[in-house]
């Protein structure tokens, strides 16, 4: 028994290893992949599970097939789904399973629990989508600690960049979705991606609290469509790899998304290769009237190229084109070292008016600049009637 748990605590080892390996994309080198190792590690103490026995859950790990490889070289997709299929509650094993591009299909009200030392991980593939957690048209799933791998660093043809559509996590058209807890690195698209299915139906009730979303290739998080979303705690960092690159994308992709009550809470960006957070609503604006509700409160990004940004309307005003109704609000951010604390381009007040309160911008670790007299240098004719700094 000794020697199984030591053999599991060398390869949660060797997880945590490789996922520090990732090349350095940031240009704002001061906080060290030995300080992000401090952070990960606390938030991983911070296991969000309950009484497993009380929700009646069965072991995945006790019916797969009888000696099973616990190393992760074996895929076992078919097998797992089956499990998935049969069974609305599941404990995975702790210790790495293995599965293909089709991924995980999670039913509606399922609770699925991690073990501290669970990993799904992606196995070496050339493709350009895939969810290895994939919750479409379905509601009421609890996931609680989640551990996932992409396949970025074993792409069978690494010299091949193109797709970027693998996700870690891919909720669409879904209703009272919990994530607590999740470790996403690694995966060719985004760590988590909120978005509509088959229908213009956006997601709602979706709460994800305490995720660490790390080395993923295009974005950590992105909401794409979603009536009410709200995210607590995140840690996201080292996007890298191509466009956008951001910690969190508000990205809607056409005028029949949804961009409704976003809540961002204590959101910490680090070290991410374009934006710690970007907003794009150009796309939102339509023949249809629209109202969103975006908060960010208590937004910390270090390292990252932009802390963040807000994309402007770069289309020609078209007059059946309707005006975004609504708020968005960026409450007490903190910005440290970066090229371009903020970029705000110009809206041509087809957005809400954004309102920043008590932004703070350090321009290195130690000098707090200005956040009034930096602001008044940025344009101020862009930000008439399209911003304000308090």
């Amino acid at each position: 028994m000794i020697r199984i748990h030591f053999y599991i605590f060398i390869l949660f080892f060797i997880f945590i290893s490789f996922i520090f390996k990732g090349i350095a994309i940031t240009s704002r080198p001061n906080k060290t992949l030995s300080t992000e190792r401090n952070i990960i590690f606390k938030k991983i103490k911070k296991e969000y599970y309950t009484n497993k026995e009380s929700q009646n859950a069965v072991s995945i790990g006790e019916l797969l097939p009888r000696n099973h490889s616990q190393k992760g070289d074996i895929e076992y997709t078919a097998e797992i789904q089956s499990i998935l299929d049969k069974h609305r509650s599941v404990i995975f094993p702790p210790y790495p399973l293995l599965v293909n591009t089709k991924g995980l299909r999670v039913s509606s009200n399922s609770n699925l629990y991690f073990e501290k030392e669970s990993l799904l991980m992606l196995e070496s593939s050339e493709a350009k989508s895939y969810s290895i957690l994939n919750l479409t048209n379905v509601e009421s799933i609890n996931i609680y600690s989640p551990k996932l791998n992409g396949d970025r660093d074993r792409r069978l043809h690494p010299e091949n960049k193109e797709g970027e559509w693998g996700m870690g996590i891919s909720i669409r058209s879904s209703n009272n979705i919990n994530i607590f807890n999740a470790f996403i690195s690694g995966c060719w698209g985004d760590g988590i991606y909120l978005g509509a299915g088959n229908v213009a139906k956006p997601n709602s009730n979706v709460v994800i609290e305490s995720p660490v979303l790390i080395n993923n290739r295009r974005n950590g998080v992105s909401i794409v469509s979603a009536s009410s979303v709200t995210i607590n705690g995140a840690y996201i960092s080292r996007t890298n790899g191509t466009r956008p690159g951001a910690g969190i994308d508000i990205e809607p992709n056409n005028n029949d998304d949804t961009i409704g009550q976003i809540t961002l809470n204590d959101i910490h960006t680090a070290n991410n290769e374009n934006y710690g957070i970007l907003l794009v609503l150009k796309q939102l604006v339509g023949p249809k009237r629209k109202k969103t509700s975006i908060i960010i409160k208590n937004h910390l990004d270090e390292n990252s190229d932009t802390a963040f940004r807000v994309a402007g309307y770069t289309k020609e005003i078209n007059k059946g084109h309707k005006t975004i109704n609504g708020t968005i609000k960026i409450i007490d951010p903190v910005w440290r070292n970066n090229k371009k604390p903020l970029i705000f381009e110009n809206t041509k007040k087809m957005f809400p008016l954004i309102i920043f309160q008590n932004a703070k911008v350090y321009m290195d670790e130690t000098t707090t600049t200005n956040s009034k007299k930096y602001f008044s240098q940025l344009d101020k004719n862009i930000f008439r009637g399209q911003a304000v700094f308090n």
